[in-house]
């Protein structure tokens, strides 16, 4: 048995984060051959596969979740550790930290953003640029307290302090998702009401989350769910409705999990549809990092 590298540990989660080798052997700037041979060596190394790469794309495995958001702290603070002795040799890094919803993250609405981080990244040399996932509530508090310079997140859900500034994106588009055996799934309008009877699944970290927000979109499309269930990422919601468990009410889907297990059905319009916004403070804001909000 090898012992497990640093290195090994970064491409790891470089792909968990692109969920593409291609992308993540880019962002590296090393060969995908070079960046796949390594994961199978760790994968070999830990016996588990890290990965399920299929013909739809590449996803984490229940194993690759859990060392995912295991390792996820620890590779921070390393690299907090590494700057700050950078910084004792005059070399001073700056960071701008990103606030993110867990689902924006995991379901594409992200992939949006990234190219244009990566290209300021490449202009500002001197910059790194970090996300840090959690849930609605929680990504305002850390606006206002400052532990974050802006937030990725959706009108609806973005705090309305007078402080802050806010830059639409686009429009959210929602989805209601069954499994393509669902027995509903062979309609080609879906009529709502008929889904009273089932359990529906959200992302949340807090099983015991209020379901307000929830609810909100149920009354508009004039039923209430038998029962609603939340998971702790996207692959587990979208596993539990590969297996029939229930369905989902969900944002934007990358095309990478559109795949032939799932069935799409648009959901109408809100009055007031949700929108991705970035927010920031106002008059507390870092040039640098204001550069970044407007290539965004």
């Amino acid at each position: 048995m090898t012992s497990i590298t640093l290195l090994q540990i970064e491409m790891f989660i470089k792909v968990a984060e692109y969920l593409s080798f291609s992308a993540a052997a880019k962002s590296m700037y090393i060969t995908q051959p070079a960046l796949s041979k390594s994961i199978s060596r760790l994968e070999e190394n830990l016996g588990v596969k890290l990965f399920q790469r299929s013909s739809h794309g590449v996803s984490l495995t229940g194993a690759g979740e859990l060392l995912y958001a295991e390792l996820c702290p620890s590779v921070r603070k390393i690299n907090a550790v590494l700057d700050d002795i950078r910084n004792m040799n005059g070399i001073r890094r700056k960071n701008i930290i990103i606030g993110c919803h867990n689902a924006f993250y995991e379901n594409g609405i992200f992939t949006r953003f990234k190219d244009a981080i990566r290209e300021y990244e490449t202009s500002h040399r001197d910059v790194t640029v970090l996300v840090e996932l959690e849930e609605y509530p929680q990504l305002n508090e850390m606006l206002l307290s400052g532990e974050v310079d802006l937030i990725i997140s959706i009108t609806t859900s973005v705090t309305s302090a007078p402080t802050v500034s806010k830059k639409l994106d686009g429009n959210a588009e929602f989805y209601l998702v069954m499994s393509a055996a669902h027995p509903l799934a062979s309609m080609e309008t879906l009529d709502f009401e008929r889904l009273e009877n089932e359990v529906f699944y959200f992302i949340s970290i807090d099983k015991n989350r209020n379901t307000s927000s929830e609810l909100a979109h149920f009354k508009h499309l004039n039923f209430t769910p038998k029962r609603i269930c939340y998971m702790p990422s996207f692959q587990s919601v979208i596993m539990a409705i590969t297996m029939g468990r229930g369905v989902t009410l969900s944002g934007y889907f990358d095309t990478r999990h559109k795949s032939s297990n799932l069935k799409f059905f648009p959901v109408p319009e809100a009055p007031e549809p949700p929108r991705i916004v970035i927010a920031w403070r106002t008059d507390d804001i870092k040039s640098y990092a204001k550069a970044l909000v407007d290539m965004l």
